[in-house]
């Protein structure tokens, strides 16, 4: 069932010690700029993790299943909060694009005056596609574990219907080893 808003947290009743996070998406209401995007994550995870303490939670779902993305940074605050230590990861090694240049590009999330940057933001290479600076997006630059974080055990359910943002978050979980 799909809810108003496409984030909540519940402890799970059967399950001593449980908590799950479900994400129907990454996105929702007034999430229409990135920083936006990325101040709605902490300020839920926030609070979620500060719930999660007070209810002495060991375990922590996290429920992806049938969530088709959304805001990449969202992804990348989400796994901030599940990082074991203290050292800085790479989310995203590099994000690369076939083109500098698409009609279709008029209908991304691009401001205008990012679209008049697109190419002067792009690295040219050898094979003749570009991949993004990394200075010019900080989903490229080192992810550091949230002093709040949660300590206990991590799990993640996705399935078939898990797209972009979300297949991308438990890309980077399973491979930083965050949770099972």
């Amino acid at each position: 069932k799909k809810e108003k808003f496409p984030w909540r947290l519940t402890f799970v009743k059967d399950l001593e010690a449980t908590a799950m996070i479900r994400l129907d998406g990454f996105g929702g209401p007034g999430m229409d700029t990135e920083e936006k995007a990325r101040d709605a994550m902490q300020q839920f995870m926030d609070a979620s993790i500060e719930k999660i303490n007070k209810n002495g939670t060991k375990n922590l779902v996290i429920d992806v299943r049938a969530n088709n993305g959304g805001w990449d940074n969202q992804g990348v605050e989400l796994f901030t909060y599940l990082l074991r230590s203290d050292t800085a990861v790479k989310y995203y090694r590099r994000k690369h694009s076939v083109t500098d240049s698409s009609a279709f590009l008029q209908y991304s999330d691009l401001s205008p005056e990012d679209l008049k940057n697109v190419k002067a933001e792009l690295l040219k290479e050898e094979d003749g596609t570009y991949t993004l600076k990394a200075e010019k997006s900080p989903t490229l630059q080192l992810q550091k574990a949230k002093p709040n974080r949660f300590g206990g055990k991590v799990y993640i359910l996705m399935d078939e219907k898990t797209f972009s943002t979300a297949a991308e978050f438990t890309a980077a979980a399973r491979y930083y080893k965050v949770g099972i």
